[in-house]
């Protein structure tokens, strides 16, 4: 091979590795899209598939990039609009970069229709009269399903159990029949709900679901309910995101919560 050779071996393989096609690379060169082919064959260039080159050509260098932008934006889209990259290309990085990122991919859950007290009241009052006394929360779930209130879904046990601070508490309010106490509440903050979360994550080796997470907790002394965890998020989901980083070991990115909300608390429900 000669040494006037060399350069345009240089200049080919980088095109080559940029994602150019034969055709593209051989108008840079100004030869045909043949003799191309037959060059890279001679200079022993491995062969790769186009969509290859191009997807390693686009991320090589930017996955830490790729990856902490997905970490703030959740959103495939948001982050290939932001970088000036293939929404493809993004998905792939991250799918193979990011441990869970189909959790975080979840769209966000936008907040339903909001009761008010008196509105929680009225629909606990409805119900009573149709139901073993003092009511059960799992009974109280079953009647209200498919019901609707005004035009709105009838609310459920988690709403009146977030709002009051727990299902006794809610028929307190209302002014219903209780079983008796067992003891003072238990108090907890969103530090002690994101650290059980975040233990059952790693003891399952996968992110819980509520009823995976309450089967966790069986057993286990002072560890939060499902219906004290939500108190402090929109969702669930929203309590997973939370956890995300003290899972996956990260400092900076998604999940993180504020430090002025994890100094609420909230009491654990009685039944």
């Amino acid at each position: 091979m000669t040494s006037e050779a060399d350069p345009r071996r240089v200049r080919l393989t980088e095109l080559y590795e940029r994602g150019l096609s034969c055709r593209e690379i051989g108008r840079r060169l100004g030869i045909s899209r043949e003799w191309v082919r037959l060059l890279l064959a001679r200079y022993e260039i491995p062969a790769v598939p186009i969509s290859e080159r191009r997807y390693l050509a686009a991320v090589r260098g930017r996955e830490a990039e790729i990856a902490e932008a997905f970490l703030r934006l959740r959103n495939d889209a948001e982050v290939a609009g932001q970088l000036g990259l293939r929404e493809r290309h993004v998905r792939r990085l991250v799918s193979a970069e990011v441990p869970d990122a189909a959790l975080l991919r979840r769209p966000r859950r936008t907040p339903g229709p909001r009761y008010s007290d008196q509105d929680l009241i009225a629909a606990l009052r409805e119900a009573a009269p149709s139901l073993a006394s003092p009511m059960g929360h799992d009974a109280y779930r079953r009647w209200a399903r498919g019901r609707d209130r005004d035009g709105r879904p009838w609310p459920g046990t988690q709403v009146a159990m977030r709002r009051f601070g727990g299902w006794r508490r809610a028929l307190v309010r209302a002014g219903l029949p209780t079983n008796r106490g067992g003891g003072p509440p238990t108090t907890y903050s969103l530090d002690d709900v994101i650290a059980a979360i975040a233990a059952a994550w790693r003891e399952l080796g996968r992110y819980p679901s509520v009823a995976r997470y309450d089967a966790w907790r069986a057993g286990r002394a002072g560890v939060p309910s499902p219906a004290t965890a939500r108190r402090f998020a929109a969702s669930w989901d929203d309590l997973l995101v939370k956890a995300y980083p003290f899972v996956h070991g990260l400092s900076v990115g998604v999940g993180e919560h504020d430090r002025a909300d994890s100094r609420a608390r909230a009491t654990s429900p009685a039944t």
